[in-house]
């Protein structure tokens, strides 16, 4: 999403999936923000998980680099981890 007219595009839908979620009782991970500037506009870089600064963002500007989903993995991962030990403790102790 490199065109900055998108940005609301992406903010309305976001909202609307932050809501389902909601209903659905299910985690929402808005990765729109954590891959773009302060002011939440489009940026194509950012930090790899070796801390060095990468393009995240494919050339169509919606997309993600190898890179990019290696860092979005980990969100996920960071963002469940704490779901997933509890239920795995709650299946330790049946």
């Amino acid at each position: 999403v490199k065109k900055k007219d998108r940005r609301g595009y992406h903010e309305y839908f976001n909202k609307i999936f932050k809501k389902q979620a909601e209903i659905q009782r299910i985690k929402f991970i808005d990765t729109w923000a954590i891959t773009n500037d302060r002011e939440g506009n489009y940026q194509p870089t950012g930090f790899a998980l070796s801390g060095n600064k990468t393009i995240l963002r494919a050339r169509d500007g919606t997309h993600f680099t190898a890179e990019g989903y290696r860092v979005l993995a980990r969100l996920v991962e960071n963002v469940l981890r704490p779901d997933m030990q509890e239920i795995l403790s709650k299946r330790s102790t049946q």
